[in-house]
């Protein structure tokens, strides 16, 4: 058992290289892991290879779902963060302006929020 991970580790910078490859990296790594967790459990544990192939491959099969749905989740993600970012950057170039008003000018703006907030709250 102690050599079957020691294979697996050897190749984990070839797997951390897939990793950049979106999608396919991250699953080709898990397919050459599952693979080794089989050969070692027929080899050391003697567990007959259809019952390794169907536990390690059912287990694989939901890890690669999550893998795939988490790599989906923090691609929708960085796009909202990006988008956050765009408002953030137009909200301080909008307080930017109240900090150049004069108190008058800032005294009609909020007059002016409020006026239209009350009128939204109206309908």
């Amino acid at each position: 058992a102690y050599r079957g991970m020691a294979y697996s580790a050897a190749i984990t910078p070839i797997t951390s290289v897939l990793g950049i490859i979106p999608y396919l990296g991250g699953i080709v790594g898990l397919a050459w892991m599952i693979y080794l967790l089989v050969l070692v459990s027929i080899e050391v544990h003697d567990i007959k290879p259809k019952t390794a192939w169907i536990a390690f491959g059912i287990m694989g099969a939901v890890l690669a779902m999550m893998s795939l749905s988490a790599e989906v989740a923090g691609r929708k993600m960085a796009q909202n963060m990006e988008q956050w970012e765009i408002e953030m950057q137009s909200a301080e170039r909008q307080a930017k302006q109240f900090e150049d008003m004069s108190p008058e000018e800032a005294g009609e703006a909020v007059g002016k929020f409020l006026k239209g907030f009350s009128q939204n709250v109206e309908k």
